[in-house]
């Protein structure tokens, strides 16, 4: 499924805020689309499960159509494999509420 850079996915914790550890322990991810919209809600099967930390490739293929990732931390080495590897773009963010995460990152994209 190709990448659709139209759709953003932002790890959450049980409250509903940035998760504050690395995205991929993320317990939910809220995927919006670029006019804001809350398109769907996808539980982590992986969060709890320690082994995949350092590869994406779990979390890019349960967010398989999704082009951007917006966090509050990631690995340096995950964000250069995102990109090249699975052609996701990443976003780190210190926002703490997703809906001013989305805009934080819609706004820097909008200046490149």
């Amino acid at each position: 499924m190709p990448r659709d850079y139209n759709l953003i996915a932002i790890g959450v914790d049980a409250e509903g805020r940035l998760f504050k550890a690395h995205f991929g322990m993320s317990p939910s991810y809220l995927v919006f689309n670029r006019q804001g919209e809350l398109v769907r809600t996808v539980k982590n099967p992986y969060a709890t499960n320690r082994t995949h930390h350092d590869d994406p490739s779990l979390i890019t293929a349960l967010l398989s159509d999704v082009g951007v990732f917006v966090a509050h931390r990631m690995g340096q080495a995950s964000r250069q494999r995102l990109e090249s590897e699975f052609k996701v773009k990443s976003f780190l963010t210190e926002e703490k509420d997703p809906q001013k995460a989305l805009e934080a990152y819609l706004s820097q994209d909008a200046n490149k």
